[in-house]
C-alpha cells in the first residue's frame, strides 16, 4: 500500500526500530510466499510425476531449495536499507505503509502486489492441474479396487499423505491470496476509518500468518506429535518439585504422585 504523508510523524526515537521491524516482517513474508509456491510445485510433481519427484525432491535438494529461498529473501530484505525504500508502521493510520517515494511506489506496486500475485497465480494454476491429476489418480485406485485387485498398504498410505499435503498447499495459497487482496484492494475500497483500515491490513496480515501455522499443524502428523510430546515433557517437569536448602544440602525430589526421585 502506497502511503500518503502522515499528519502525525513517527517519533524519532522509535523510527529506526520501526523500520527494522518492518524490514524483518517483509523478510519473513517473502520467505513464506516463496515457500508456498515451492509447496505447490512439490505437490504438482508428487501427484503428476512421482518418479521424477522421488528422483529430484530428495532431502538434500530440499535443503538446497530452502537455502535458496532464504537467500532470495535476504536480498529483498537488504533493499530496505536504501533511502526512500522504507516500509514502516504508521501509528497515525494504524497500518503498514511503503514510504511515499519512487522506490516505495515501485516496491508496493510491482513487487508487493504484482510479483506476489503472480506467485500465487502460478501456484493456483499448479494446484488446479494437480487437482485434475489427483482426480484421475483416485479414479484409477477405485477402478483397481472394483476389479478385485489389491493395492499395497504403503501405496495407499502414501497417496493419502499426498492428498493431505495438496489440501495444505491449496489452503495456504487461498489464505495468502486473500491477505494480498485485503491489503491492496479491499482496504482501499473501505471508508477511511482508522480501525477499518487496521482490520483490513495489519490485523488480516497477522491472522493470515497465524492461519498458515495452524494449517501446517493440522495437516502434518509429525509436527502434531512433536508438539504433544513437548507439552507432555513440560507437564512432567512442572509436576516435579526440586529445591535446595539455603545451607547447600539437596532436599528430596518428588514428583506429583508423591514418589521419591532422589
Amino acid at each position: 500500500m502506497l502511503s500518503e504523508k502522515d499528519t502525525d510523524p513517527i517519533p524519532t526515537k522509535w523510527f529506526i526500530i520501526n523500520l527494522r521491524i518492518g524490514q524483518l516482517s517483509l523478510f519473513f513474508v517473502t520467505t513464506c510466499f516463496h515457500a508456498t509456491l515451492f509447496l505447490s510445485i512439490n505437490r504438482f510433481f508428487a501427484i503428476s510425476a512421482p518418479i521424477l519427484y522421488r528422483q529430484y525432491f530428495t532431502p538434500a535438494n530440499t535443503y538446497k531449495i530452502i537455502l535458496f529461498i532464504i537467500f532470495c529473501s535476504i536480498c529483498y530484505w537488504a533493499v530496505y536499507f536504501l533511502d526512500g525504500c522504507e516500509f514502516y508502521f504508521s501509528h497515525d493510520k494504524a497500518v503498514w505503509l511503503f514510504v511515499d517515494s519512487a522506490c516505495g511506489q515501485f516496491l508496493s506496486t510491482y513487487v508487493d502486489l504484482g510479483y506476489y500475485v503472480g506467485i500465487f497465480i502460478l501456484g493456483a494454476m499448479l494446484d488446479l492441474i494437480t487437482l485434475i491429476r489427483l482426480k484421475y489418480a483416485n479414479a484409477n485406485i477405485l477402478g483397481i479396487q472394483k476389479e478385485g485387485k489389491f493395492l499395497r498398504k504403503s501405496d495407499v498410505s502414501r497417496h493419502k499423505k499426498e492428498v493431505l499435503f495438496f489440501i495444505q498447499s491449496c489452503l495456504n495459497t487461498l489464505l495468502y491470496c486473500f491477505m494480498l487482496v485485503c491489503f491492496h484492494v479491499i482496504s482501499r475500497a473501505l471508508p477511511s476509518s482508522r480501525w477499518l483500515q487496521f482490520s483490513s491490513t495489519t490485523l488480516i496480515w497477522g491472522l493470515s500468518h497465524v492461519g498458515g501455522g495452524v494449517i501446517l499443524m493440522i495437516f502434518n502428523k509429525d509436527i502434531r506429535f512433536w508438539i504433544r510430546s513437548s507439552l507432555c515433557s513440560i507437564s512432567v517437569q512442572s509436576g516435579q518439585i526440586s529445591s535446595t536448602s539455603t545451607d547447600g544440602r539437596e532436599r528430596t525430589v518428588v514428583n506429583k504422585n508423591g514418589n521419591n526421585i532422589v
